[in-house]
């Protein structure tokens, strides 16, 4: 399974890309979600299975990326990672049932459980 990453923080990309592939996933991770969108658009054999995105992005925000996101595929699965208000970001993804909120901080745990409730998983370990 692929993950794709979109995180401007190194170090939280980081930690994200280790945990998750000790968990079984192969991880690209993008700092800003230009980038991400291209990763999303390339013709290669291996297309991504989620993407787990912080929405305060610099440039085009996270939003803007999940929005694009549903132009092409409103099926993809997506975390949304955020500092802000977590009823703010419930309320505007109440009707998108491949959408999952989590907020920062949280354990990698967490993310894998929001990635299990999406259809998302890993063939080769459950997870922490």
């Amino acid at each position: 399974m692929r993950l794709l990453v979109v995180e401007d923080e190194v170090v939280v990309g980081l930690y994200l890309q280790e945990e998750l592939q000790d968990a079984g996933f192969s991880v690209t991770v993008r700092e800003d979600a230009e980038s991400a969108l291209g990763a999303l658009r390339e013709e290669t054999d291996e297309t991504f299975d989620a993407a787990i995105v912080d929405v305060a992005l610099p440039g085009v925000s996270g939003l803007e990326f999940v929005r694009q996101c549903r132009q092409a595929d409103p099926a993809f699965p997506i975390v949304l990672t955020s500092g802000l208000d977590e009823d703010l970001l419930k309320a505007q993804f109440a009707s998108d049932a491949r959408a999952r909120i989590l907020i920062k901080p949280y354990l990698g745990s967490a993310l894998l459980a929001c990635l299990q409730e999406l259809g998302v998983v890993s063939n080769l370990r459950p997870g922490p």
